[in-house]
């Protein structure tokens, strides 16, 4: 079947250009996380649907998990991801620069309007319906080791309806303040992640159910999670990264494709490249003839910490 994709175009994609609210920017400087339940229009979540999905159907996501000794992969792929995402769609590398995104960080992380924000990192995870596995708790300052945490921040995109069911995003509470790193280890159900399970407890914790197009933004020092998904349906999040330009680090913890463009500057608009690319998208979902998709995911070693 083709996409039912005809007449978004006519939309408006960049309709409301969102300015968050002063309890909004407190309650991520006081607790460490926002959750907005209606970010991306419409016309633009259909977009990044149909990019993302394309990606996934040409067999690029790798499988990641393991049989619990953190090399053996599941014979069945149960948590796929690609990393980074961004340099295998015009549409993803130009979604930091959609004018909400920018205006948001700019309020998040930014006290002078002369600050600037930078991308460090984007990803997809994609869960399988029936079996697919979480990602373990973690901080994503275990990995990245900025200096101050509170000076980057997720922004993290259910592409699906995200419930508990289906394993949405989980974030512990008491991190908006800069604190010492939880001690981590070895993930024994990821070929790679590092997890804090043991040292995070999660009655103290927010689960963050939103519907699909829905953001949580969160500091790089709040430990999260995401569950099991043993619904019927796959469930989906990307996930970018950012960081105050003033806080950038002198080399990254992990490596990158050296041609990958890590550091760009993203606190100014440019509501024009976005659009285009939200309707280049979206033409390309609806002409695309559909084809069966690959199952032959990628095994491969991602964003391990070089240390």
């Amino acid at each position: 079947p083709r996409n039912n994709l005809s007449g978004l175009l006519q939309m408006r994609c960049c309709s409301r250009l969102l300015r968050l609210s002063v309890s909004d920017i407190n309650a991520f400087k006081t607790s460490g996380y926002l959750i907005l339940q209606n970010f991306w229009e419409p016309a633009e979540l259909s977009a990044i649907l149909a990019e993302v999905t394309r990606i996934k159907h040409s067999g690029l996501l790798a499988n990641v998990s393991t049989e619990g000794d953190g090399v053996t992969h599941t014979r069945v792929p149960r948590n796929l991801q690609l990393c980074p995402i961004m340099p295998h769609s015009p549409l993803l590398q130009a979604l930091p620069f959609c004018p909400k995104v920018t205006t948001a960080l700019s309020q998040l992380l930014c006290d002078e309007e002369a600050e600037n924000v930078v991308c460090y990192l984007s990803q997809v995870f994609w869960k399988p319906s029936s079996i697919g596995m979480g990602t373990s708790w973690h901080q994503d300052n275990a990995y990245f080791k900025v200096q101050n945490a509170t000076k980057g921040t997720a922004m993290w995109i259910a592409l699906h309806d995200a419930t508990a069911a289906n394993g949405t995003l989980r974030v512990a509470n008491g991190f908006g303040a800069s604190r010492p790193l939880l001690e981590h280890e070895r993930d024994g159900n990821s070929d790679h992640h590092i997890s804090c399970s043991a040292v995070v407890n999660e009655a103290d914790s927010q689960l963050c159910e939103v519907p699909a197009g829905g953001v949580v933004f969160f500091n790089f020092g709040v430990p999260h999670c995401t569950g099991d998904n043993v619904t019927n349906k796959e469930r989906a999040g990307l996930a970018y990264h950012f960081l105050r330009e003033d806080h950038m680090p002198t080399s990254r913890q992990f490596p990158l494709p050296e041609d990958v463009e890590w550091d760009t500057p993203v606190t100014r608009p440019e509501k024009q490249l976005w659009e285009a690319e939200v309707a280049r998208a979206l033409e390309l979902a609806k002409t695309q003839t559909q084809s069966t998709p690959t199952e032959n995911f990628r095994v491969v070693q991602q964003d391990r910490p070089t240390d």
